[in-house]
């Protein structure tokens, strides 16, 4: 972080930590309902999330490309992202990414 005034936008990022673990317990959640024990439900999804996560850092390449690299066409990562975008999942994740900006900027 090159300076104070930029810090606070990594700050309202910071602020997805529980809604990251929410993510992988409602998953865990719903292959446990489909007869998965938990326990191999918590590794696999949790291993899943930390095997992306690594990938990411080691291609090093732009976001919006790993996005399109992730999907094959009428694939089941386009159904998702096509799903979780008609939802307004992403666009509640930046409101609410502005919201704790906002907040952020009252308190400093």
């Amino acid at each position: 972080i090159k300076n104070e005034k930029s810090s606070i936008n990594f700050w309202a990022t910071s602020s997805m930590m529980a809604p990251f673990y929410e993510l992988l317990k409602v998953l865990c959640d719903w292959l446990v309902k489909r007869g998965i024990k938990r326990n191999e439900a918590q590794k696999y999804v949790t291993s899943l999330f930390v095997a992306l996560s690594e990938d990411s850092l080691k291609k090093s390449k732009d976001l919006k490309k790993l996005v399109k690299e992730s999907q094959t066409p009428k694939g089941l990562n386009e159904q998702s992202l096509k799903e979780l975008k008609k939802h307004g999942f992403y666009k509640a994740l930046n409101m609410t990414s502005e919201k704790i900006l906002k907040r952020l900027k009252k308190v400093s």
